[in-house]
């Protein structure tokens, strides 16, 4: 949480490597005490009218699945999160892979992080003010997006619990599937997320050199933490618990 701009450069943005920020995003707004906080209560209050389009995957109808989408309004989609039948299939280990993800916020959100992080502001002209794509997301169990690969982001995860898992840029791919099956087998969240959540965080996952040997690589994002996602990396997403958080793609 406390990386500084050059640190964060020279290791990661540089060498183009993923690094998991633990707690990078606890100082924001969307996580301190307070009005701005993204909790349930507050989040609701704040953006709950807001419209917006729930799917099974991100941007489904640029894959030919509009079909899925259904309009909504953030507050309507929570109610569904939690309707009984969606509790009865927490309970026994599914949940419905519907979400929000969404290139449309609430102009009020923008106020509740920055766009440019501090680890970011290197220099006052190194990153582009505008970013090249701005989303948020809310999503429950099982939601989240299929293998797929894009230029550098960053993730902040406000509330919730999140698995990644990643691809070198030689293996990168797309996939639309519904359903996050990562190439190497099923997903997991136990000893194999543990053991890469000590190597992941405050340092890059493998070196460059031998990126394009490695298997697909997982981690754990909890509340608080931001994940950078180095430009062609391939990666897929998947909440382990209702999650809500931001995307930022950005230029420099």
């Amino acid at each position: 949480s406390t990386i500084s701009a050059r640190t964060f450069l020279m290791r990661y943005l540089a060498p183009s490597q993923p690094v998991l920020l633990r707690g990078a995003a606890n100082e924001w707004p969307l996580r301190l005490q307070g009005p701005q906080r993204w909790d349930r209560t507050n989040f609701l209050e704040r953006f709950g009218s807001h419209q917006a389009v729930s799917s099974t995957i991100p941007y489904a109808d640029r894959f030919g699945r509009g079909a899925t989408n259904n309009r909504t309004t953030i507050a309507d989609f929570v109610a569904f999160l939690e309707s009984d039948q969606m509790q009865r299939q927490k309970d026994e280990g599914h949940g419905s892979s519907r979400q929000i993800f969404s290139d449309r916020p609430h102009p009020d959100m923008l106020r509740d992080f920055p766009l440019i992080p501090g680890w970011l502001r290197l220099h006052e002209r190194l990153v582009d003010p505008m970013p090249a794509a701005l989303q948020y997301f809310v999503g429950g169990p099982n939601a989240g997006a299929p293998h797929h690969w894009h230029g550098d982001a960053w993730n902040a995860l406000a509330f919730g619990l999140k698995e990644w898992t990643l691809l070198p840029p030689a293996r990168a791919k797309f996939s639309s599937k519904g359903q996050l099956f990562d190439v190497a087998g099923p997903s997991s969240h136990g000893k194999e997320s543990t053991e890469l959540k000590r190597n992941v965080t405050h340092r890059a996952i493998g070196r460059e050199e031998k990126s394009a040997q490695l298997a697909s690589l997982k981690c754990t994002q909890h509340s608080g933490d931001v994940f950078f996602v180095p430009a062609s990396w391939g990666h897929s997403t998947r909440n382990i618990r209702t999650s809500v958080g931001i995307a930022v793609e950005f230029r420099y």
